[in-house]
């Protein structure tokens, strides 16, 4: 999966980012949205992992995907549910 252009100077920047020194409102949604840029990405490969483990479930090999992510990833069993059915979503949008 590609990353998203930038996408490791923008993990920099907010790894080097203090929050509490946002001195404007303006700031403070610039940070938000790369935020939003990394999460997306990082929820767009969580997505893929789980379609993968159901593609493995199916040939036999492991427990599906909302287990998988649900297990490594820490979730709650509704947001094992959530990745689960984006899963099927992403699955049906023409590439």
């Amino acid at each position: 999966m590609t990353a998203p252009p930038l996408l490791l100077d923008t993990v920099v920047a907010l790894a080097a980012a203090e929050v509490a020194g946002l001195a404007s409102p303006d700031e403070v949604t610039a940070f938000v949205r790369q935020v939003a840029v990394v999460r997306s990405w990082t929820d767009s490969l969580l997505t893929a992992a789980a379609a993968r483990a159901d593609e493995l479930a199916t040939d036999g090999a492991g427990p599906g995907g909302e287990h998988a992510v649900r297990a490594a990833a820490r979730l709650s069993h509704r947001d094992g549910a959530l990745v689960a059915r984006r899963t099927g979503v992403v699955a049906r949008l023409p590439l």
